[in-house]
């Protein structure tokens, strides 16, 4: 079944704003340097443990094939 694709035009005769009149707003607040610092060496630390298991993982893996298939 194939439907019809929704008609902007209906939205804004139900009252719905259309996105041209939607209004968005972003809230900027202070970072502090700390705070990114902080946040960039967790997720550096833990890149590298994912990292670092995946090619444990991979030379298992490999070594594996080479005893089972020669």
């Amino acid at each position: 079944m194939n439907a019809a694709p929704p008609d902007p035009r209906r939205a804004a005769q139900n009252g719905a704003p259309t996105m041209a009149e939607a209004k968005q707003t972003i809230d900027f607040e202070e970072v502090k340097s700390k705070d990114i610092i902080a946040d960039r060496q967790t997720g550096w630390a833990q890149f590298t443990r994912a990292a670092s298991w995946a090619v444990v993982i991979i030379v298992l893996l490999l070594v594996a094939l080479k005893f089972l298939f020669g």
